[in-house]
Order: C-alpha cells, then structure tokens, then sequence
C-alpha cells in the first residue's frame, strides 16, 4: 500500500525552507512519450520523445534497468542490453529531445523480457535562496516472445487478514505480462462494490498482492472479481479463505 501524505506536508516544508532562509522551491516539469515501449526480435528499435515544460533548461540521464518478478518482489539490476542514444541530453526552456533505443541483441525469445527506461533530471548548480527538486520518471519496455507465445494467464486468491483487510493476490503462470488497470469487488448477492484503481504489472511467473481495507467487503464469504487489464477484462467468483 501506498503511504499516504498529509495535506498540510509540502506547505510545512515550505514554511521550514522560508523560516531556514530559502525564499523560492524550483521544480522542473516534463514528460515522456510514449509511456510504455513494446519491441521485438523484428522491430528492434522505437523512439522516445521528452518534454520540457519548464521555462528552464533541463538536463536529463536516461538508462535502462533489468525488471524481473521474484515472488511478490520486483527485482532491478542495471542492464547493458537495451542501447540509449542519447543516454543524457539538455533541452532548452519548452524544448524536445528525441532518444532512440534499440535492444542490443534482438534474437527471437521463447519469454517475454522487461526493462525500466529511467529518465532522470540532472540537478543543476545550487542558487543563492533556492532549494530545487529533481523529477525521476520511469518507464516499462517490454520485448515480447516469438515462440511459443501464450495468452496471459491469471490465477487469483483472496483471504482475510488479521486486521479485517482482504489480500487478493494475482499470479502470472503465462510467458507474457498482465497489467491490471482496474480491479471491482462484489460480495455476492449484494450490489455493494468496491473500485479499486490500480496500474500493477504482474510479471511472468510473478505475483502481485493487494491489501484493501473496505467495510463493503468485511465478513464476505465469497466475492465477484472484475479486473480490467491490458489483455482484456477477467472475471472470476472467489471463495475468501480464512487465515
């Protein structure tokens, strides 16, 4: 689950900053596209396009890690396969960068494989009365398999924990990732739902688990499950297994 930041924390930083002697917090703002890059043995190659927003130059690294599921963990490593051109670039006030990417050695697979493309700003010189803040954004590539492809395969579960919350769990036994957008829980029986916003990848051969805290869902035996993803939208009926 996600900590969740009291309204108040960035107007108290602020207040601490002016009261330490700093009179202004610079941010910079821009954004990538596409937000998710799909390659292949055949198409090797895409093109990433960056934003600046800001009226300030800013100055980005861009590289890739390895992304692998262990259990319910996600696993990152620093990875030469994917080739970044160029891998730092500046970009004047409102200005673009194009970056080119290409995996280093497209040969056909029989699992799909998964990188995190980091862009991350790098600081500029410190200014007199100015704290800044740097943004760091990450993006899923994917190169997917040639042989032996399979539809996503998800098997879920649900139980109760020990402070009334349900765990749902997802796991992928598929060669391919599922990335679940959306997820609707019903008591059956009953038109009580509970909608839960989610953009979790559930990588092959991993897992992904859910803690939701819902009066909706307290006490249910079993429970309808509606998941929209990336594959399509899945249905399920679940029975909730006691801990």
């Amino acid at each position: 689950m996600k900590n969740f930041t009291p309204p108040c924390r960035f107007t108290c930083l602020v207040a601490l900053l002016s009261f330490a002697g700093f009179s202004r917090i610079s941010a910079s703002n821009f954004h990538l596209a596409p937000i998710r890059i799909e390659l292949s043995a055949q198409k090797a190659n895409a093109i990433l396009q960056i934003v600046n927003e800001s009226d300030d130059p800013v100055t980005v690294q861009i590289h890739a890690v390895d992304w692998k599921a262990n259990g319910s963990d996600e696993v990152f490593s620093d990875s030469s396969e994917i080739l970044v051109n160029p891998p730092i670039a500046t970009m004047p006030p409102k200005g673009s960068q194009l970056v080119r990417l290409a995996i280093r050695h497209p040969v056909p697979i029989t699992a799909e494989r998964a990188w995190r493309l980091i862009v991350e700003e790098v600081p500029q010189p410190p200014k007199a009365g100015v704290i800044s803040m740097v943004l760091k954004i990450s993006i899923p590539v994917f190169q997917k398999p040639e042989v032996g492809q399979a539809a996503p395969q998800l098997a879920w579960n649900v139980s109760n924990t020990n402070d009334g919350s349900l765990q749902l769990t997802a796991s992928n036994s598929s060669n391919v990732h599922v990335q679940v957008k959306a997820l609707t829980l019903t008591p059956l029986g009953t038109e009580s739902q509970s909608i839960i916003s989610s953009m979790a990848y559930v990588l092959p051969q991993g897992t992904h688990i859910w803690v939701i805290r819902s009066d909706r869902l307290r006490n249910a035996s079993r429970i309808a499950l509606d998941a929209e993803t990336d594959a399509g939208k899945l249905h399920e009926d679940l029975d909730v297994q006691s801990k």
